[in-house]
């Protein structure tokens, strides 16, 4: 145990532990730590939907940016490390690099199956005519609908982006009230919602540790965020009615964005919002919000430079030795 200690302190002063794979193991959870402070602080930005979805975003991704970033750098420097002298240092090279790959494995994995289901709810789906059609190409959309018994109008695809709509909320809805959900999901496609939300899941993935809440305050401010930019096309009433009537029985499907969002609790907020009219966000909350952004910036700054300091501050790296010869009498 003593000689463990003295392997650590000696790669601390020297800088050398911070160039390795090692880093892994370290860094990230304790910037995971640092942004889990925030999260307070995040939820209280509902003044500002549209800077709170990024901020919240942000959050959630940092702490796998940081293991990105320092696995990349491990990959470049940590190799040549004199931490890598000592077998304990070797150790912990093959438990952070098999870290990082079971970490982008894991991720690349469940991001690859998230597109294969959507790519076969669009598969399923078929092109809209009628009043639809209309009412689509007017906004400038692209639709299809599925058949479900369960009233849904949801973004789907990354790139090719689809609002699908099922036959039950194409029933269901007024020719206005589709208009207006239609304005909604338009909002999530120019502002590149669906990308946000890939590299969010793929991030938290890469570094499965909690960060539901701060999903979920995502989510709910991309929902206001589009709420509000609807409200410039479509009037509030027209959208408030579409998103009771579809949440009386939307399903989510998966990877998609639903103009419903996450519950109850997300359709009460955003039915207040709709009908009070938020005014423009107080000094206090703009205030917030740059202390935030400029804490989640310092993070990453400084977890990823923190290598590049050590390793100009000591460019040497002195390493305790381990006796390895017995004396000879």
């Amino acid at each position: 145990m003593h000689s463990l200690a003295d392997f650590f302190a000696a790669c601390l002063r020297s800088g050398a532990l911070f160039e390795t794979v090692c880093a892994l193991i370290i860094v990230p959870p304790l910037v995971w730590a640092a942004c889990r402070t925030l999260a307070p602080s995040i939820k209280k930005m509902a003044e500002e939907p549209a800077w709170q979805a990024p901020v919240a975003a942000a959050a959630c991704v940092v702490p796998g940016a940081v293991f990105v970033s320092l696995g990349s750098l491990a990959l470049m420097r940590g190799l040549d490390s004199a931490c890598l002298t000592q077998p304990v240092g070797r150790a912990l090279m093959i438990a952070g690099s098999a870290a990082l790959l079971a970490g982008f494995t894991r991720a690349t994995v469940l991001a690859m199956r998230r597109l294969r289901e959507t790519h076969a709810l669009i598969h399923r789906a078929r092109s809209a005519d009628g009043e639809l059609a209309e009412i689509a190409a007017s906004i400038g959309v692209s639709v299809r609908v599925i058949d479900d018994t369960l009233p849904l109008c949801a973004l789907a695809g990354i790139f090719r982006m689809t609002v699908l709509v099922s036959t039950a909320a194409q029933q269901l809805l007024t020719a206005r009230e589709m208009r207006a959900a239609l304005h909604h999901e338009r909002a999530h496609a120019r502002c590149g919602d669906q990308l946000l939300a890939l590299l969010i899941t793929f991030f938290v993935d890469l570094l499965p540790l909690p960060s539901g809440d701060l999903v979920r305050t995502y989510r709910l401010a991309r929902e206001r965020a589009a709420d509000r930019k609807a409200l410039a096309h479509a009037p509030m009433l027209d959208l408030a009615s579409a998103l009771v009537r579809i949440a009386k029985g939307a399903r989510l499907a998966a990877a998609t964005m639903s103009l419903v969002g996450d519950g109850a609790g997300s359709i009460e907020s955003r039915l207040h919002d709709l009908i009070h009219r938020p005014e423009a966000a107080s000094l206090a909350s703009r205030i917030r919000r740059i202390v935030v952004i400029a804490l989640l910036f310092a993070y990453f700054a400084i977890a990823v430079g923190g290598p590049a300091v050590a390793r100009t501050a000591s460019p040497s790296c002195p390493m305790p030795k381990v006796a390895t010869a017995h004396t000879v009498r």
